[in-house]
Formats: C-alpha cells, structure tokens, sequence
C-alpha cells in the first residue's frame, strides 16, 4: 500500500486519524532506585521505558531499534554518532505509538488493543 499509493513514504497522518489521541498514549517511567541497581542509560541517566497500561495478564514489550555496542568504546561511539540514543534525558513524558500493534484502538489492533504495552527506549 504505502510503495504503491506513497511512493514509498509513510502515509500523512490524516489518512487513519486516531480516534482519541490519548488511546495510543504510553506514559514515561523512569523507576525510582533503578540506578542503584545498575540500570542506567548509556550517558549515566536514569533508565526508563514507556507503558500503557491495559490487562494485567496479558503483555507486549517491545524494544526500540537502531543497532547494538558491545563495548564502552563502541557503545559511546554509537552514541555520539547517534545523538540522543543512549538516554531518557529530554525524552517526553508521553510517546503516542502510531497506528500498529501497539494502537489502544480495537479498529486497528484487533489483536492486542487491550494488553499492557511497554516500549524499552533508546
């Protein structure tokens, strides 16, 4: 659909308006003492990740894409090449998830719409 109709760019948005934004929010969670625990970001700050919550039991966590370090040095040049990777410094308080599997809307997301959603950050 979107290499035939969009040349394969992503559609505009207002092609699937969401029906309410909040349905596809994910809040920002940064856990207290998770530094204690080792769980820092690449920079030295908190770790985090983003949640919408929905049946308890029921779970999709998902990790944000963009390669992989395996050592400080290569890790920090990813990072420096990357720019803010590596950080939930300056990341919002909410990420609203586009129209995918990860969607709050039973149009869209049949399948999952209900289930707690985590996103694990960059």
């Amino acid at each position: 659909y979107q290499r035939r109709v969009h040349g394969g760019r992503l559609p505009p948005a207002d092609i699937h308006p969401r029906k309410t934004v909040h349905d596809t929010a994910m809040a920002k969670v940064l856990p207290a003492h998770a530094g204690a625990f080792g769980a820092l970001c690449m920079d030295g700050s908190e770790a985090g990740y983003y949640i919408r919550k929905g049946d308890p039991d029921r779970w999709v966590i998902s990790f944000e894409g963009g390669g992989w370090c395996y050592s400080n040095k290569t890790c920090e040049e990813r990072r420096s090449r990357f720019g803010k990777l590596g950080s939930m410094v300056g990341k919002p308080k909410e990420f609203y998830v586009p129209r995918f599997f990860g969607s709050g809307d039973v149009d869209t997301n049949p399948h999952f719409y209900n289930w707690t959603h985590v996103l694990c950050v960059d």
